[in-house]
């Protein structure tokens, strides 16, 4: 595990933010 991220495929999850955020963050992005 990165320091301050975990990695799925397409991209890197915040540990402060839940997994659909996170995909909802690099959707937009």
């Amino acid at each position: 595990m990165m320091q301050g991220f975990w990695e799925f495929t397409g991209g890197k999850v915040k540990k402060n933010e839940s997994y659909e955020e996170a995909l909802v963050r690099e959707f937009l992005e």
